[in-house]
């Protein structure tokens, strides 16, 4: 996965954005799942993000399908880099 973010100034909200190109994944099926897997480890480990308000946008970057603890151990890793940068 990959993650493109910036703050958001005060007084907007943060939001989120999850993206599988159909690039990647031809099947829809293997789009929809990979975009809930994205949510969930995302739903998870969001408290590592604390107080910050950010405009993030998540991208798989895998050809094939990935088992959900895989896209659980990216995601820890990516908000952590986030968490640092802040």
């Amino acid at each position: 996965m990959r993650v493109v973010a910036r703050r958001v100034g005060e007084g907007e909200q943060g939001q989120v954005l999850f993206s599988v190109s159909k690039k990647r994944l031809r099947r829809a099926v293997d789009r929809n799942r990979a975009k809930r897997q994205m949510r969930e480890a995302f739903r998870l480990n969001k408290p590592m993000l604390g107080e910050r308000r950010l405009h993030a946008a998540f991208l798989w970057m895998a050809n094939e399908p990935v088992e959900s603890g895989r896209v659980g151990r990216a995601m820890v890793v990516l908000l952590q880099k986030l968490g640092s940068d802040a």
